[in-house]
């Protein structure tokens, strides 16, 4: 009997022996690809349709320019399961480009407590033949579930593969309990975590736009004094474009004007000039080797501290800098990639930080700006980085994106808590930073948003949380504010991401605390911070039901309160003032909305 026939007749026998007891109706959507990549995603690498390849049908899923084994094909199965139950999961792959390599059917769960990866099935692929994986899957998990996805890796980096005919039997999940209209909530000033150091944004692209536009006055008002900015994010750009940094003083001396104070200074590199890169370009490469086939740290470390030297010309002093921005990627835009420990194509990250911190520190001294490292892509993709650091005394704060992060993503923030618990708890005997992530610019992005700046300062515990543009042109699109052409109208939109980030940014501010805040309800997302003399706070309180108004009993407990305001981002509201919070009476949060409550008072008896 031919060997794939044998397979074939294998698998559906054991199929069909096994999908009674868990069911006739396959939970996944578009399990055999016939309606394109509908319900599919590529897990951290491209994916597409292929009908050159196929078990059955009319075509396969296929990964491709795979870069690690744990990287390919994956669908969430998030409120199609029940906790308890035990499912039969199954598909058909096959490899494009490798004779033979593993193969393995995994399911990717993150809960409220934990983030594990489970194996269902293991196999041997080829590229002759269709090769079965089957297996039993049951769901348990903790709290809330963030992430559920079933998916197919473990091929070598490099090698492609297909996925077919994908199939999970079992009982389906029961309609979503409703959630109760009505909650408890309570505050507690007692109970303090990080002390805040600001929220900030970035001016990377698009400045010329700001510095020539005819409202400029007004939107340095509505970007810094009105959004209650801390600090300002930039390219270090240093030899490459002498017009950004002349544009860059301009924008920081008018922020300055805007807040009546000076605004906090986050400088990073995107890619040192092309004289210190081994392709001669800042776009892509690393750092170029010297005669001695020594890769040129000490001539970064110079750069930077000549870049410093002129920044300081120009008005500009540093607060923070990171020597790199997402070291991790090499990119088709401005980039330089390292690798946590240099080898013979890749220049290393650890040795080049030390490089600079030992150059600025021989030149400033204390004053030298604090170093942040590693501004990876992603946290779980800063931990070679962290752990290779040569002395982690000459850190100020570890730093990361959100991008890239496995069971986490932008429209699944939950999915990121378990990870960034784990992380905290390893590496928040430091500052914790996020600098940069975004996605769209519409209203289901503004709550994404909002979500993701919740869990970061209360999961991870982050001191600062940066969104990625704070303005961006008009045939670009995004940022939190969108400019039109200066030439033109002198028109701009503010976009809703801005008044879900202000809800945040606005009412909280650098050397505030976090306090404790929670409710009983799954729907609600809390976050609290008190005033530096304990006389305000400011309350975050995200309703991420789509269908229910919540009436929330919120307990302040010891801090007594003589005024309050309330303000409020929803569908039909822009971070508008809706009156005041009373105690006794509940506190209305309509479906989809952020409300910010700012009590000012005085606390009793704090225990401090």
């Amino acid at each position: 009997m031919p060997v794939k026939h044998f397979y074939m007749c294998l698998f559906f026998a054991v199929a069909l022996s096994l999908s009674p007891c868990y069911g006739d109706t396959n939970l996944l959507t578009n399990p055999g690809f016939e309606d394109g990549a509908t319900g599919w995603a590529g897990r951290n690498c491209p994916f597409s349709t292929s009908t050159s390849e196929k078990h059955s049908g009319s075509q396969s899923g296929r990964a491709y320019s795979r870069t690690d084994t744990w990287q390919g094909i994956k669908q969430s199965l998030l409120g199609k399961m029940e906790n308890g139950k035990t499912y039969q999961i199954s598909g058909w792959v096959k490899l494009e480009n490798a004779a033979s390599a593993n193969v393995s059917l995994t399911v990717a769960q993150a809960d409220s407590a934990d983030t594990n990866y489970i194996h269902v099935a293991g196999g041997v692929g080829n590229d002759s033949n269709w090769v079965p994986l089957s297996g039993n899957f049951t769901l348990n998990f903790t709290g809330e579930l963030g992430t559920l996805d079933v998916y197919f890796e473990g091929p070598a980096a490099g090698v492609n593969f297909y996925v077919d005919d994908v199939n999970v039997f079992g009982p389906p999940a029961g309609p979503p309990k409703p959630i109760d209209p009505n909650a408890a909530g309570r505050v507690d000033a007692t109970i303090r975590y990080q002390q805040f150091e600001g929220f900030g944004a970035s001016g990377g692209y698009d400045i010329d736009w700001l510095t020539a536009h005819p409202r400029k006055t007004e939107l340095y008002i509505l970007l810094f004094k009105e959004l209650g900015s801390d600090i300002y994010r930039f390219r270090n750009l240093y030899g490459i474009d002498s017009n950004y940094i002349d544009d860059t003083a301009q924008i920081i001396a008018d922020a300055k004007t805007a807040l009546s104070h000076p605004i906090k200074i986050m400088i990073a590199s995107w890619s040192p000039p092309a004289w210190l890169k081994n392709n001669n370009n800042p776009v892509g490469g690393t750092l170029k080797k010297d005669a001695n086939g020594n890769y040129m740290y000490n001539d970064f470390a110079q750069w930077w501290a000549d870049s410093l030297a002129d920044l300081s010309n120009h008005g500009i002093e540093a607060d923070y800098i990171s020597i790199q921005n997402e070291c991790d990627i090499e990119t088709n835009y401005a980039s330089c990639k390292f690798l946590p420990k240099e080898d013979s194509n890749w220049a290393g990250y650890n040795l080049a930080f030390e490089a600079v911190y030992q150059k600025l520190y021989s030149r400033m001294g204390k004053n030298m700006p604090k170093m942040l490292a590693p501004e990876t892509m992603g946290f779980g993709r800063s931990r070679a980085y962290i752990d290779a650091i040569i002395d982690t005394n000459h850190v100020y704060g570890w730093v990361h994106h959100l991008y890239s992060d496995g069971s986490g993503s932008y429209d699944n923030p939950e999915g990121y808590v378990a990870a960034i618990k784990k992380y905290a708890a390893k590496y928040g005997y430091k500052p914790l930073f996020q600098t940069e992530y975004s996605r769209n610019s519409d209203f289901t992005d503004a709550l994404y948003t909002a979500r993701h700046i919740h869990n970061c300062l209360v999961y991870e515990g982050v001191t600062s949380y940066c969104y990625w543009s704070l303005f961006r042109k008009a045939t670009t699109g995004g940022g939190l504010v969108t400019l039109d052409a200066p030439k033109g109208s002198g028109g701009y939109t503010i976009n809703p991401p801005y008044y879900a980030f202000k809800q945040f940014s606005a009412f909280i501010d650098a050397e505030w605390q976090r306090i404790e805040a929670s409710t009983n309800s799954p729907a609600l997302r809390t976050t609290a911070f008190i005033s530096p003399d304990n006389r305000q706070i400011s309350i975050v309180i995200i309703n991420t039901s789509a269908a229910t108004d919540i009436a929330l009993e919120l307990s302040t407990g010891n801090f007594k309160i003589r005024a309050s305001k309330v303000y409020r981002t929803s569908q039909t509201e822009n971070c508008v003032l809706t009156g005041k919070f009373e105690e006794n009476t509940p506190l209305i949060l309509p479906k989809n909305s952020i409300t910010t409550v700012i009590l000012t008072g005085t606390l009793v008896s704090p225990k401090l």
